[in-house]
């Protein structure tokens, strides 16, 4: 959604991917539910919580409270006042949008399963309901062409470069590699790609230990994620 004067609109990309004649109006595509994800949890525009947890988080397992207290510091600085009963209540939702109903305290049959359950990002401690863990490593289900536009937005937001090293992409706040919680070989992969899945604009050089993803002359970001969305439904 966008914000203007008349108050939210659907942005373009939305209407794209989700208006009747859309790619996946009844979000049926993995690739939907992977992009989902990324703009709560990379982009994170109006989803601080669903940033944070995904960015900042580095322990592999946590639980609620501990999450809970450093979400809170987190805020701390947000021109904003932030309750305490607003902040659980968003860790609740967050959390359990990822976990499915039979997990999260109910039955197949009382509601609809939460559409970012079926990735594989978060699990549930069996026994001990407020404690998690990430599923970090390879992520079969995410699409080349879903990285590879996650990668171009990383690019326009965060680095001011013509290159952009493995290390920050495998890494950084906000990258791919963090946000998908795909380990370094899955990354690998995925980079080995970039110069087909764009057609030549991205170009992935691995010279002397120097390990990077350039821009060519014909990289256009806008054109660029055109093809890419274009490209998971194709």
């Amino acid at each position: 959604m966008r914000e203007g004067e008349g108050g939210y609109a659907p942005t373009d990309l939305a209407t794209k991917l989700l208006s009747k004649n859309g790619f996946d109006p009844y979000l049926e595509q993995p690739a939907t539910v992977w992009l989902l994800h990324w703009k709560l949890a990379g982009i994170g525009m109006k989803s601080t919580t669903w940033w944070y947890l995904f960015n900042c988080v580095v322990q592999q397992t946590f639980d609620k409270e501990s999450l809970f207290k450093a979400l809170k510091s987190y805020t701390a600085s947000v021109p904003y006042k932030v309750s305490d009963s607003t902040l659980r209540r968003d860790i609740d939702v967050c959390l359990a949008s990822y976990l499915p109903k039979t997990v999260n305290g109910g039955s197949a049959e009382d509601a609809a399963e939460p559409v970012l359950a079926e990735l594989p990002l978060l699990q549930q401690h069996m026994g001990m309901k407020s404690t998690f863990s990430f599923r970090r490593g390879a992520k079969p289900t995410l699409p080349d062409a879903l990285f590879t536009y996650a990668l171009v937005e990383f690019w326009e937001r965060y680095v001011h470069s013509s290159v952009l090293s493995f290390e920050r992409i495998a890494h950084d706040y906000g990258s791919p590699g963090r946000v998908f919680k795909l380990d370094e070989y899955s990354v690998g992969e995925k980079v080995l790609a970039l110069e087909h899945s764009t057609k030549g604009m991205l170009r992935w050089t691995d010279t002397a230990g120097v390990r990077q993803v350039s821009k060519t002359p014909d990289f256009a970001p806008t054109t660029l994620k055109n093809r890419l969305v274009e490209a998971m439904y194709g």
